[in-house]
Parts: structure tokens; C-alpha cells; sequence
């Protein structure tokens, strides 16, 4: 028998052996693989800090704000040490800043640029390189934002802010 014959041979052997053990059934040992349950367990919600974040600055009179609701960022509390409250600030100069207060970080804004056109308004951000879009609608006295993929993903989360001045 040549080297190449026996080579040849010895390969077709193991692959005929390799796939004769094949189950197409699945695993005869389930605890190989595990299989995840039907019912996944949720994780445990985390307490939300007691730390009182910083109280916001003051803004001109002229200025008009949206508060948002108390527990939007909660999923972040553990992270900042405390609830996240967070509100939009609207300039006569179509201006605006996101503002958010953090018992960690202390007081923290993305600020930028706002047109709006009948009941929709459109955020333009500084800094994003136009990556970042937000629209909102006013209903009254409610704001209710919205963020693109991106931002979501930044860990911006949409909401409804209320006018409190």
C-alpha cells in the first residue's frame, strides 16, 4: 500500500467513524447542553439609592422648562449613586441644554440647537456630528421626546417632561 493510499484510507475511516456517531437527535446526555427554561428568571430590580442628587441651576426668567419624570433613569440609579431627574431648558434663542443631576457626577448637560415647526421639535445637538437625532411633540403641556437608535443606545431614554415653567 503507497503512503498516499494509506493516508487517503486512514482520513476516510475517521470521517465515516466521526460521522456514524453523529445524533441527529440531539445530545444523548441533556446536561451537556444546557437548555435555557422556559421561563427565564428576571433579574432582581436594584434598589434605588437615597442620595439626594444636586438641585439644578438656576436659569433666566425667560427660559421655559420640562421636568422629567422622577423615575425615567432609574435604571442608571445604581450608577449614579441616587435618582437621575433630568429636564430640557428652551432659550429665546433657540437654544436648549438636557440637564441632569447626579449624586456621582454632580450636575451634567448636553446642550444644542431646536426648531420647531407647528407641534414637532427637532433637536440638533452639539458635538454629535448629526449622529444624534431627537424629535419631540408638544401635546399641551407635555413634551414627549423621542430618540434615534443611536442616542437609545447612548443610554438616552424617551419620555413624556412636563412644563414647569
Amino acid at each position: 500500500m503507497t503512503p498516499k493510499r494509506w493516508l487517503v484510507g486512514t482520513v476516510a475511516f475517521f470521517v465515516a467513524a466521526a460521522t456514524a456517531c453523529l445524533d441527529l437527535q440531539g445530545p444523548a446526555d441533556p446536561y451537556l447542553y444546557p437548555v435555557p427554561p422556559s421561563n427565564p428568571v428576571s433579574p432582581l430590580p436594584q434598589p434605588v439609592p437615597q442620595n439626594p442628587p444636586p438641585p439644578f441651576p438656576a436659569v433666566p426668567n425667560t427660559a421655559v422648562i420640562y421636568q422629567g419624570p422622577e423615575s425615567l433613569y432609574d435604571s442608571y440609579a445604581w450608577y449614579h449613586g441616587s435618582r437621575v431627574p433630568t429636564r430640557y431648558v428652551f432659550f429665546a434663542d433657540s437654544s436648549f441644554q438636557l440637564q441632569f443631576a447626579s449624586y456621582r457626577f454632580g450636575i451634567f448637560q448636553y446642550a444644542g440647537r431646536y426648531s420647531r415647526t407647528e407641534s414637532v421639535v427637532t433637536f440638533t445637538w452639539e458635538g454629535s456630528g448629526g449622529s444624534w437625532e431627537t424629535s419631540a411633540t408638544l401635546r399641551g403641556d407635555t413634551l414627549d421626546v423621542r430618540y434615534n437608535e443611536t442616542m437609545i443606545h447612548s443610554d438616552f431614554v424617551e419620555g413624556r417632561y412636563i412644563l414647569v415653567r
